[in-house]
Formats: C-alpha cells, structure tokens, sequence
C-alpha cells in the first residue's frame, strides 16, 4: 500500500486493487465512531499510520469516503454509522454536474 498525506483536510491513499484499503476505511471509520474494532482484526502498519491519520480529528461530525468502483463503494457503504457517507468517483461527478 502507498500513502500519500498532506497537510490538508483530505487523506489521499493510492494503493493497487484488492491490498485492503476499503477494509482499511471500513475500520478506521468504525473505530473513530464507535472506539471499537474486532480484536480478531489487527491491523499491518500502513493500515496503522492510515487509522492514525483518520483519528487526529476524533472532533469529525461527518465523513465522506469515494472509490473508483461500484462493488467498492457497495462495501463502503454497508452498515456506516449516522454522518458517514460514501459514492463512487462517477456519482460524485454527476452530482457535481447536476447542480450546474
């Protein structure tokens, strides 16, 4: 996995497909709202300085997560917790062009 931070807002992750950066989100967001992640899941050390990053501003009221794919913003998608909210690069696109 590749990580790219800035000193922005934003956290920009480039990764190859299927290395575990919908995962990574998945539990980052679980963990920053509910404080919890399975004990099974231990995470490697990208995943580590990834959740790190996403945990700096534990102030967040809401979160807006995008992936290339469908099926990725399906998973994304799944179970978010109230304030949480994801789409594809495509529908954020296409709201953007809808509001014009």
């Amino acid at each position: 996995m590749s990580l790219v931070l800035e000193d922005t807002p934003n956290l920009v992750v480039r990764a190859l497909a299927g290395t575990g950066k919908t995962t990574t989100f998945k539990w980052a967001v679980h963990q920053l709202f509910y404080s919890k992640v399975p004990d099974r899941f231990v995470p490697s050390e990208e995943q580590q300085i990834i959740w790190d990053e996403v945990l700096k501003d534990r102030d967040l009221t809401s979160i807006h997560m995008t992936s290339f794919s469908t099926d990725a913003t399906e998973q994304l998608g799944a179970g978010l917790p109230k304030g949480v909210s994801c789409s594809s690069t495509y529908g954020i696109g296409l709201s953007c062009a809808k509001r014009l």
